[in-house]
């Protein structure tokens, strides 16, 4: 009995043993699979989660739409000409353009101190400063009219009328109070 003891000791001794011995090689010698779980599970991502196993999607997969914007930041007034600043995430779209000079495929005419001109395609479009010009999935590039523009407002005299009245007496009942 003593025996067998002794026996299934160096038995577990000698499998420690080997053991150590393969974790320990040197850096070299192991090859990429070795790390291979680093990337099937980001240990440096803020956004990890624990996998999830046994899920499987049934239905077609939906991806939301890719925009692209580009603003137009300002204008600069030189005597040699005036230049347009534009921002966006594009590198290509990013930067300073002359008249004569392309952004988003529209070529721009002319520079003013609140807004550009463009043509593409004999369209001619109106940029002004602030303005954002977007596409959707690679299609076109447009201008989406601001809400509360110009031609979004619809007048009614009678309504304007009530407001301004209602302001005149709030104001005058503030002055009889100071």
């Amino acid at each position: 009995m003593r025996l067998v003891a002794v026996g299934c000791l160096i038995l577990v001794a000698a499998v420690a043993l080997v053991g150590a011995q393969e974790s320990r090689k040197p850096a070299s010698a192991r090859s990429f699979s070795d790390y291979n779980i680093l990337l099937q599970r980001n240990i440096f991502s803020a956004k990890r989660r624990a996998p999830v196993v046994g899920t499987r999607s049934t239905g077609p997969v939906s991806t939301a739409p890719t925009i692209e914007t580009v603003t137009l930041v300002g204008v600069v007034l030189r005597d040699t000409g005036n230049i347009a600043i534009f921002a966006s995430a594009l590198s290509s779209e990013s930067g300073s353009r002359n008249p004569g000079e392309s952004v988003a495929g529209f070529r721009i005419d002319e520079i003013r101190t609140t807004s550009i001109t463009m043509t593409r395609d004999e369209k001619k479009l109106e940029w002004t400063v602030g303005g954002i010009l977007r596409r959707i999935d690679g299609g076109d590039w447009y201008l989406p009219e601001a809400p509360g523009a110009a031609s979004d407002i619809t007048a009614d005299p009678a309504a304007e009328a009530a407001i301004l009245k209602r302001m005149r007496a709030r104001r005058a009942q503030e002055a009889s109070n100071e």
